[in-house]
């Protein structure tokens, strides 16, 4: 009849596929297993990522009292303040700061340029895990800067200037991160790098800078 006839015809057809996905069944495998392999081959040469995180407290300057009219009790709710000291924190100049600081505009090693692409991934499977390690544990020895005059502002040659641009640009925008624990004066800088040495240090000295600098805005202020 036209019912066992069209039964038998789709009971025909479920074999034929199967018959065709059995015949390439080892072409399936084998795609599998390729796909597999090189997404784990990408996620092993990814470099790990370290975060380091340093507190600070961050206090408005309480005004000078010269009677008892300008007693301001409640000086620290000021969320405009708050908010300018975090964005200063989170500034470019401050970082650039922190690289001179450190020494790292005389030295790229830091950087992790020469592990990218490819090529860089063979070279570091064959004999990078030595370098990586040994980048790792240091930093950059910290020689003598050349100054301005009666300024004392560190003067960078073209090329370090460039390198201490691309350093900057390594340690901010989401690999730094500054927020301030709710309803309270404390704020924590984390800094996020490839290298768990350097991201310390780079978060130590970026709270040292900031207090330092905050100091003599404060002082700034008061001589006004």
């Amino acid at each position: 009849s036209y019912y066992d006839d069209e039964s038998f015809a789709n009971r025909r057809s479920i074999r034929q596929y199967f018959n065709i996905v059995y015949k390439r069944l080892p072409i399936i495998l084998a795609i599998a297993i390729i796909v597999t392999a090189a997404v784990s081959f990408y996620s092993f040469r990814q470099p790990s990522i370290y975060q380091a995180s340093t507190e600070l407290i961050i206090e408005p300057r309480k005004p000078q009292v010269t009677q008892k009219e300008a007693i301001n009790i409640n000086f620290g709710s000021d969320s405009n303040y708050y908010n300018t000291q975090l964005q200063l924190l989170q500034n470019a100049d401050l970082m650039k700061k922190v690289v001179v600081a450190l020494g790292l505009h005389r030295d790229a090693k830091l950087l992790g340029d020469e592990n990218r692409g490819i090529l860089g991934g063979l070279r570091s499977l064959i004999g990078g895990d030595q370098k990586k390690a040994d980048a790792e544990s240091a930093l950059p020895i910290i020689a003598d800067s050349t100054s301005q005059p009666n300024t004392g502002k560190v003067v960078l040659s073209a090329e370090e200037e460039a390198l201490a641009s691309r350093y900057v640009g390594n340690l901010t925008g989401p690999r730094l991160k500054v927020e301030r624990l709710e309803d309270t004066n404390i704020v924590t800088v984390s800094v996020q790098n490839e290298n768990p040495v350097l991201a310390a240090k780079v978060a130590d000295k970026l709270a040292e800078i900031f207090i330092e600098e905050d100091a003599k805005r404060e002082l700034e202020g008061a001589q006004t």
